[in-house]
Order: structure tokens, then C-alpha cells, then sequence
């Protein structure tokens, strides 16, 4: 035990079962308590569980920033998550996603408009607009209406695939660094 939290070292590779009933049996244990297992790659060798621990609270970070708090969370659950997380330069990942999306998060600040969701909802959905428009549930003309606003204040094409995976990769950043600017 150590902190707010306790460290499990196993002896082999273990299958999500395992984990998924472990992570049962102390919820049930401790009902008060929100239970995170946060799983890391499987090491070799004692030289190697240092890393292996600081990759687990990585994994614990990553889980409570999206909202996976209470859960098991393997590194491999993570995705593209797991690369931001794992950076030690947090502070300019962050710059890079509040610089590409500047306009954005201030129009949101200024009206609640929610311009950023509305980015997120569609590039999450493949820029497919009747998905999107289902998913924000609004009329495809006002999800229309938002794009182009979203075009206006960031002077860019949405067609442009380049910047599309800019602003995605921005996005996705501040769902790991500042979550609530989607809340």
C-alpha cells in the first residue's frame, strides 16, 4: 500500500479476466471506495518494475482525466491516449491543442456555443453530418450552420485532411489535459 493506492506485482501475463475479478473483488471489499486498476505491459525481470510502475500511474492518470476513474484500464485501452500520457512535455502538448483551437475555446467561453463539441462530435463521427448532427441531437441545417461558423473562426477548411488530424490530435489533447472544456 502506498499513498491512495496499492501495487500488485504479478508473476506472469494475466488475462483481462483476471483483472476484471480483481477489480470485482475489491469493489465489493471496499464498496465506498472508487477502484481503479490501471494495468501495464507485462515486464521481465526485476530491473524492468520501476517502469512498468510509473507506466501503471500513467495508465491511473490517463483513466481518471477520461473519465474511466472505477474501472480496468489496460495500456492497450488507451490508444492514441496512451502517447500523450506517457510525455513528459505536457505543458507544450497543451499549448499545441490551445493554440490550434484558440478561437474556438474563446468563442465557447464568450456564448457557451459549444463549437468545440461540435468539432469533436464530427470528426469523431468521419465529418458525416447526418451521424453527427444525430449524436449532438440538432438538425443537420444547425450542425451545418456550426461548421462553417467553426471554418470562420479558425479560418480554415474543414475538408483540408491535414488539418483535420491537427485538429483532431489537438482535440484529443484537451481531453486528457482539460476535460471540463467539454463538459
Amino acid at each position: 500500500m502506498r499513498d491512495d493506492h496499492v501495487v500488485v506485482l504479478w508473476p506472469l501475463p494475466c488475462a483481462a479476466d483476471l483483472w476484471r475479478s480483481l477489480h470485482l473483488n475489491l469493489t465489493t471489499l471496499l464498496p465506498d471506495m472508487h477502484i481503479t486498476v490501471a494495468v501495464s505491459e507485462p515486464t521481465r525481470g526485476i530491473a524492468s518494475v520501476a517502469a512498468a510502475y510509473r507506466g501503471a500511474q500513467r495508465i491511473l492518470r490517463a483513466a481518471t482525466r477520461l473519465g474511466r476513474r472505477g474501472q480496468v484500464v489496460h495500456v492497450r485501452d488507451l490508444g492514441i491516449y496512451r502517447l500523450l500520457v506517457g510525455l513528459d512535455a505536457q505543458e507544450d502538448l497543451l499549448a499545441f491543442a490551445r493554440e490550434a483551437l484558440a478561437p474556438l475555446i474563446a468563442y465557447d467561453a464568450r456564448r457557451n456555443g459549444g463549437l468545440l463539441r461540435t468539432l469533436d462530435a464530427y470528426l469523431e463521427h468521419a465529418c458525416h453530418v447526418h451521424a453527427t448532427a444525430k449524436a449532438l441531437v440538432v438538425h443537420p441545417h444547425t450542425l451545418r450552420y456550426r461548421l462553417l461558423r467553426i471554418q470562420e473562426l479558425l479560418a480554415r477548411r474543414l475538408d483540408d485532411p491535414a488539418w483535420r488530424r491537427e485538429a483532431h490530435i489537438a482535440l484529443v489533447i484537451l481531453h486528457v489535459e482539460e476535460p471540463t472544456l467539454f463538459a
